[in-house]
């Protein structure tokens, strides 16, 4: 009995499903004449259809899977059919002369991306991103959804822009710069005002933040290299890098001055840890070939001379040294391998609090490589909101430079405390299969383990936010209005937004307390 019930039950539930699915057929077609009873009675054809329909619809308006442990607040939900539509970003310039490959350097996701023809060419698939096809193809303008223009091109070109009939209505225009203030100063009237939707930069505060790199995209660089895919390696096949074969002749060509103290108790050290703490013979490298091209430049180099002044040893390679470093590419893989021999790498930067300016000489050279950054020239905000505690040493935290040179000395006589800040390293254990923050944290002994501090760190510098061309993808997903985005004037955004020590060289000075010791 309870089971007939049960059965009655369940049938009247389904004839209520099939009544709503077929109404709403019906009414998607427009057929408001026909009755409920006559909507029933359908051929096998029609049923055929109708369930073709509804699979498509579902395979349409399919949805991120957001977990609330992740908190992924940055990620709406994706209903919009849209989303499975390809959308066209095209480059009107080719930037830095002719390098058509540096758009996957700032596209941060490697998951469903197809390369092909060197670079000329690159298709996005990505649940993160969305679809989209980066072309340099000038005569896929009518058929773009956005424009993306490098700006020293803008500068420099201005004849060569497109002409205003081409633009299409909802098109947009995107301000590309991957500079600092202090470096490539905007002022053109080569372009009238409300001529760009979106800016796209290092700033946080751009419409598309374009940083150089993020921590979600080292440690997923980190896990791809662990598991046997050196992502450097893929981006040098596609700028056609001739890779170094034999990596004990560069080490051993080093020639070190700055020997930091060698490691041998590791009793409290992570034991993931340990392999890149063996390799450590050097104690501080810096790479630097731009000897003060802007002003702000010049104050790196006073910086690093008052360290040398309070007995820093300092290996400085590069161009402005009379030693080159031993691997020419950083995209050869065996860069970072060399550069893994350091403690340290000093992250100095050619423009000083020029905000969110922070280059390959902190992302690559040191995180990436596992020295750690002595950080000068980027404001303490902008390295905070992109890195955590621990994985790096601002200048700006100590008091003079002598009271650095004893800290850093203090880290290498201490292989407990020098662990600490490549403690972050370990993260990658909290990745999933795709090398991405997993999904099922809550049940992983060894993220239960840590301090609700620790995991709300982890939570907060690991959630990835597209970024890059991915950010860019996304924006053209999000099926924005031109009037939504509508700049009257870079100009006055770029250099009326920075900070006025970016710009004004005898303000940094003072600032950093150099100007009281070159009196």
């Amino acid at each position: 009995m309870q089971k007939a019930i049960w059965w009655s039950l369940l049938a009247a539930f389904s004839l209520t499903i099939v009544y709503f699915t077929f109404g709403l057929y019906y009414l998607k077609k427009g057929d408001a004449k026909v009755s409920p009873l006559q909507q029933a009675q359908i051929t096998n054809q029609e049923l055929s259809q109708v369930s073709s329909f509804f699979e498509e619809a579902k395979r349409k308006t399919q949805k991120i899977r957001i977990t609330p442990f992740q908190n992924r607040s940055y990620i709406k939900e994706i209903t919009t059919p849209n989303f499975l539509e390809e959308k066209v970003v095209l480059f009107w310039f080719v930037p830095y002369g002719n390098d058509r490959t540096v758009p996957l350097e700032y596209l941060l996701e490697t998951n469903n991306v197809t390369i092909s023809n060197f670079g000329k060419l690159i298709r996005v698939d990505s649940r993160l991103c969305g679809k989209c096809r980066l072309t340099f193809d000038r005569d896929l303008i009518s058929k773009s959804d956005s424009v993306v223009f490098y700006v020293p091109d803008v500068n420099t070109r201005p004849s060569d822009l497109p002409h205003k009939a081409s633009r299409r209505e909802k098109q947009l225009y995107i301000w590309w710069l991957l500079e600092s203030t202090a470096g490539i100063p905007f002022r053109t009237k080569a372009v009238p005002d409300f001529f760009f939707n979106l800016t796209m930069s290092v700033r946080r505060s751009s419409g598309v933040h374009s940083p150089y790199s993020t921590l979600p995209w080292i440690l997923k660089m980190l896990w791809n290299k662990k598991f046997g895919q050196d992502i450097v390696k893929i981006f040098a096949k596609e700028k056609r890098v001739w890779l170094t074969r034999d990596l004990e002749k560069p080490i051993q060509s080093v020639p070190v001055d700055s020997y930091g103290t060698i490691y041998t108790n590791f009793r409290n050290v992570d034991s993931d840890i340990k392999p890149l703490l063996d390799k450590k013979k050097g104690l501080i490298a810096w790479i630097v070939s731009n000897c003060g091209n802007i002003p702000s430049s010049y104050l790196r180099f006073e910086y690093s001379d008052r360290l040398r002044e309070n007995g820093l040893k300092i290996d400085q390679f590069g161009a402005c040294s009379d030693i080159s470093f031993p691997i020419r590419n950083r995209w050869d893989p065996f860069f970072h391998e060399v550069l893994s021999t350091y403690k340290f790498y000093l992250a100095f930067e050619n423009a000083y609090h020029c905000n969110g300016y922070m280059t390959e000489k902190l992302w690559y050279n040191a995180l990436y490589s596992g020295a750690v950054p002595i950080i000068f020239g980027p404001h303490k905000d902008d390295v905070s909101a992109a890195l955590p505690p621990k994985s790096y040493i601002h200048t700006e935290d100590f008091k003079n430079p002598a009271d650095l040179v004893k800290y850093i000395y203090y880290l290498d006589k201490n292989v407990t405390a020098y662990a600490e800040y490549l403690e972050w390293r370990t993260w990658v254990k909290f990745l999933d299969q795709n090398g991405e923050l997993s999904s099922n944290l809550e049940t992983n002994e060894e993220f239960n383990l840590l301090s609700k501090e620790q995991r709300k760190t982890i939570l907060k510098y690991l959630n990835p936010t597209p970024s890059g061309f991915c950010g860019l993808c996304r924006k053209l997903h999000d099926q924005p209005s031109i009037d939504t985005y509508k700049i009257k004037s870079v100009n006055d955004w770029w250099e009326g937004t920075v900070r006025r020590e970016c710009m004004d060289i005898d303000l940094a000075r003072s600032m950093t307390g150099l100007k009281e010791n070159t009196q």
